[in-house]
């Protein structure tokens, strides 16, 4: 009988350092979905509003997925998916006359820049990611709408379910970022 206890005990303790093994591994290996790149160029840049690291790397993620050479359908180019307009924009506001759209280091300055325009403009962050993947216009009529907004100021409910999704993906993104580090 005591020997039976024993193997019970011996076995209980192996299967629990395999579970503690085998989650350490999984956490380990979950990382590399989560990659903790360009922190440096990121941390250059926060801002008062937009202020954690771990939001701007979801964001980036969500938009690029980290390839800095991307380009989506709408000509949206880098690790932020900048578009021309909005280089142009912010180039100007910053005194840039020249910058490389695909650089890390001008492409993540000139996003957070935006987005910490956006947050100042629309109160907060949700309506802010809104307006960087729908377009200011877009969030500035839905808020107006009753349909989508009673105070004017947050969104209810986003009428694009494209915009939506895009949301509801960083702040998944965000949340894990923030459970992994």
């Amino acid at each position: 009988m005591k020997s039976l206890k024993k193997f019970f005990k011996a076995a209980l303790i192996t299967l629990l350092a395999l579970i503690i093994l085998w989650g350490a591994a999984a956490f380990s290996l979950y990382k590399i979905f989560y990659p903790e790149k360009y922190t440096d160029i990121i941390n250059k840049n926060l801002t008062e509003e937009i202020n954690d690291i771990y939001f701007v790397l979801a964001v980036i993620k969500a938009e690029s997925g980290f390839d800095e050479k991307a380009v989506s359908e709408k000509n949206a180019k880098g690790l932020m998916q900048i578009t021309g307009a909005t280089a142009e924009y912010v180039a100007g506001i910053l005194g840039r006359t020249e910058y490389d759209i695909f650089s890390p280091e001008d492409n993540i300055e000139f996003g957070i820049f935006y987005l910490n325009y956006l947050y100042k403009k629309f109160g907060n962050t949700k309506t802010a990611l809104c307006a960087y993947n729908a377009g200011e216009g877009n969030v500035k009529e839905w808020l107006e709408n009753e349909n989508f907004s009673v105070d004017g100021v947050t969104l209810y409910r986003i009428p694009f379910s494209e915009t939506e999704k895009y949301v509801d993906k960083i702040l998944k993104y965000y949340g894990n970022y923030k459970i992994l580090y």
